[in-house]
């Protein structure tokens, strides 16, 4: 059963607004409107938004609230949103010197990385302060420089990374401090496309599920005697081209209760450019069929419904998170 309503976000200039999108009985309400924000924040940057730049500002949805941090350590607040509420506070935090690379949700934690692995740290939301988590690893060196070009909380006190240059891919288990290498699976050409996880990522029944430029790849995350290792990838074209880049992507599971035999999925993408901006915004439905692992392996996409709509705002626009609470 498909979720009544999901949120993602636009940013744009020294701004981030929150939008809802309706469904009724699965099906998109918002065709052919101009969506009005439900709530916006001031998240200042350096210049407007820039498509290829690192990431300003980062969005961790936790329970109903979404919070909202900034990358650079010169501004040492943070935003807490209560989405239903429709009311935000802004919390001055202790936070350490340095750049925050990625944000993620891992289990009821909220982690932040700097630029080198053994940079973690942990919010603590009842002191307000992010807490230096001390790791360590058997083969990864904890010192060297990394570009983090997505991520997935994994549940269970643990989450995933994968590395540009390295196209490699590392798991942080956080009730052991230690950070571990998953294997792509044997041959050279998965050597160069398994692990490059694209952004905000979700894993779902043993799955990690990210989109890439026109598609939703599926990769199950094996783990044997401690050591972890992908499977070839399942790769699903989206039916509806709009879908094209993304950077401009933002996606979310909108499933009800327990995952049996599909998954549906909110796809959204804001034309960036522009002063009114078109949003296309898609429901799939991902088939599974249970493996003998007990995983969930996706067979075939197709779309529950498509809606296009607009947003009117002057510059360029950047949608690249999606929650449902």
């Amino acid at each position: 059963m498909v979720k009544s309503e999901f949120y993602f976000i636009c940013q744009s200039g020294q701004h981030t607004y929150l939008y809802k999108i309706s469904t009724a009985r699965g099906k998109l309400t918002c065709h052919e409107t101009i969506l009005e924000a439900e709530h916006s924040l001031e998240t200042i940057r350096n210049g407007d938004v820039g498509i290829d730049d690192p990431p300003a500002w980062h969005f961790v949805n936790y329970g109903v609230k979404l919070y909202v941090i900034p990358s650079v350590p010169q501004y040492n607040h943070y935003y807490e949103v209560d989405v239903y509420r429709n009311s935000s506070l802004i919390l001055e935090s202790k936070r350490p010197s340095i750049c925050f690379s990625a944000v993620c949700r891992v289990g009821q934690r909220i982690v932040a990385l700097g630029d080198t692995l053994e940079a973690v740290y942990i919010l603590d939301l009842q002191n307000v302060e992010w807490v230096l988590c001390k790791t360590s690893s058997t083969f990864l060196d904890l010192r060297k420089e990394i570009k983090i070009s997505g991520f997935v909380d994994l549940g269970n006190d643990s989450m995933m990374i994968s590395e540009v240059d390295a196209c490699e891919c590392f798991i942080l288990d956080l009730k052991k401090k230690q950070w571990f290498v998953v294997e792509p699976p044997n041959g050279d050409i998965w050597q160069y496309c398994v692990g490059l996880l694209s952004g905000i990522c979700m894993f779902i029944e043993g799955f990690i599920y990210t989109c890439s430029d026109g598609e939703m790849v599926a990769y199950e995350l094996i783990e044997k005697d401690g050591l972890y290792h992908w499977d070839a990838p399942v790769i699903m074209r989206l039916p509806w081209k709009k879908f094209s880049n993304r950077k401009f992507m933002a996606f979310c599971p909108i499933c009800k209760d327990v995952i049996h035999d599909d998954i549906a999925f909110s796809i959204v993408e804001a034309r960036p450019f522009g002063s009114s901006h078109t949003v296309a915004t898609t429901i799939v439905q991902v088939k599974l069929q249970e493996t003998t692992r007990g995983s969930k392996r996706p067979v075939g996409i197709a779309h529950a419904d498509i809606s296009t709509s607009s947003i009117e705002q002057n510059g360029w626009i950047l949608s690249n998170y999606a929650f449902t609470l």
